[in-house]
């Protein structure tokens, strides 16, 4: 008697059908294996019904019939059911059902827990593997790899698999998860996870790409650029091919009519050498006349760049013999944690150990011409203890933009409200460092009890404002910021900031001639 079934049955077998199903299937033949006749089933040789149920369209009901009635066997042949289950049809119930009837978490060769990953999977589904006693380091191209590589991977399944044990330094032709993650479209959080997690920063791949020049090359986001760099990401390596710095890299994007002019202006104050060459043209050499705001980038080219590499150069230096190093905090890491609104207190408290020119150094580097992380800015203006009028209405623009929003998509909101938005920033930055000012002097109510220290950074705040000016026209709310400048001058009795004020109405009128 043979013990292959007709390859007739199959179309029956796909089909899920539980009536036409049970009539083929029985205990006689449940294990039955298929001729190797049809091109279409890759591993068709040695596949049972529950190996073709498993592929196609299962049920818990077909399952349990195969497997408790007819006494299918769960672990057939090296590529098994749950194989192709967590291949194609990833649902946590039918998985922790073959799991419970003895299927093998770890296959011979490649592990269900891979397949899995490529799937459209739950973490319900990943969980049934892992608690079950699938392997997380197994191959080179781990579990975390391959779902790393997805196009839409999800923050919580990471998060799951690196508090499991996933690795994230197995190199797999020299890339982590780090980097398959940049392939795709990485988030804030995505990002911060996998660096938590122990991901090098700059880790090159096999021609010497970081983590940076990837993201320069898929999803140059200004918001994740700004994230890399105050992890300490390198921005002058480069490719060992061509030689390429991430600028090149985002440079090359000018043939997708993209304006990348902010990201260009971002690298460059990020300490970007822009005469680094790649096969003997710099960044600006490979422009063309051609390019979405050609001029704009080349006007951007020819500024001066040297204030917050210097900066950050003054704070690293003194961070090595100062509270930094004891608190086991490095300075890329402090700029980080306090543009996302996070131990504030900390921060405040180490750095009222330095003279205030430093105190401005790292300001200066954290916020000008580089708008901090929106969601977090209610939350430090909280932990900052501000208390003047203006902040009650920033939190209440806040929370309508933010709190009943679903979506919680920052970019969708500033491109239908560019101009609220810059309001509100001009209007944060003050509410952050007049907060600031408070804090540091105990609420002091009187100007006269106010120290140098707190004097020295209303000044900045209204050299920051004025600056915004200079820098973003045609979204500033010119009104706002005069309104701010005023305030200021007149509360914080700046009297020689009067000239400023008046040099800013000759701007204003300007502006309003050439319109």
């Amino acid at each position: 008697m043979s013990n292959q079934l007709d390859p007739m049955c199959i179309s029956s077998l796909r089909s899920g059908n539980f009536e036409k199903i049970s009539s083929i299937i029985n205990k006689t033949n449940v294990n039955f294996t298929f001729q190797n006749q049809r091109e279409s089933i890759q591993e068709g040789k040695g596949w049972t019904p529950l190996h073709l149920i498993c592929e196609n369209k299962p049920t818990l009901e077909t399952l349990k019939y195969l497997v408790d009635e007819c006494g299918a066997n769960v672990n057939a042949i090296t590529y098994t059911p749950l194989h192709l289950l967590c291949k194609n049809n990833p649902k946590a119930e039918l998985i922790i059902f073959l799991l419970e009837k003895g299927a093998k978490p770890n296959g011979l060769t490649f592990k269900p827990l891979h397949m899995l990953c490529q799937a459209n999977c739950t973490l319900e589904a990943v969980k049934a593997l892992v608690e079950n006693g699938a392997d997380l380091t197994a191959m080179t191209f781990t579990a975390l790899h391959y779902y790393c590589k997805r196009k839409r991977p999800k923050l919580e399944i990471i998060r799951y698999l690196l508090e499991k044990g996933s690795p994230v330094t197995n190199k797999v032709k020299k890339e982590t998860p780090l980097q398959l993650v940049l392939r795709t479209n990485p988030t804030k959080e995505l990002l911060k996870l996998l660096l938590d997690f122990g991901s090098d920063i700059n880790h090159t791949n096999r021609i010497l790409m970081t983590p940076l020049h990837l993201l320069c090359k898929n999803y140059p986001s200004i918001e994740l650029m700004e994230q890399m760099i105050a992890l300490g990401a390198d921005p002058n390596t480069q490719t060992s091919t061509q030689g390429n710095t991430p600028l090149h890299t985002l440079i090359q994007l000018h043939h997708l009519r993209m304006d990348i002019s902010p990201q260009v202006h971002f690298l460059l104050r990020a300490g970007t050498n822009p005469q680094l060459q790649n096969s003997g043209k710099k960044p600006i050499d490979i422009l063309s006349n051609e390019s979405i705001n050609c001029s704009k980038l080349k006007k951007i080219f020819n500024q001066k760049y040297q204030t917050m590499k210097e900066d950050f150069e003054i704070l690293q230096k003194r961070a090595e013999l100062t509270d930094y190093k004891i608190l086991g905090l490095p300075v890329h890491k402090i700029l980080l944690e306090i543009r996302t609104g996070k131990d504030i207190e900390t921060v405040e408290k180490i750095l009222l150990n330095y003279e205030m020119e430093d105190i401005q150094n790292f300001f200066n580097w954290v916020y000008t011409g580089i708008v901090s992380p929106f969601l977090k800015i209610r939350e430090m203006c909280e932990k900052f203890g501000i208390t003047n009028p203006h902040s009650k209405t920033l939190a209440k623009d806040l929370k309508t933009m933010y709190d009943d929003d679903e979506t919680k998509d920052f970019a969708i909101k500033v491109k239908n409200e560019e101009v609220r938005v810059h309001k509100i920033i001009l209007q944060a930055r003050s509410e952050l460092f007049r907060g600031m000012f408070v804090s540091v002097t105990d609420n002091s109510n009187s100007v006269s009890d106010y120290s140098d220290r707190s004097l020295s950074t209303i000044q900045m705040l209204v050299k920051f404002l004025y600056y915004d000016v200079l820098e973003f026209p045609k979204n500033a709310d010119m009104e706002l910021i005069c309104e701010e400048l005023d305030d200021a001058i007149e509360y914080y009795q700046l009297n020689e900031y009067s000239a400023l004020r008046t040099e800013l109405n000759f701007y204003l009128t300007s502006l309003d001639e050439k319109k």
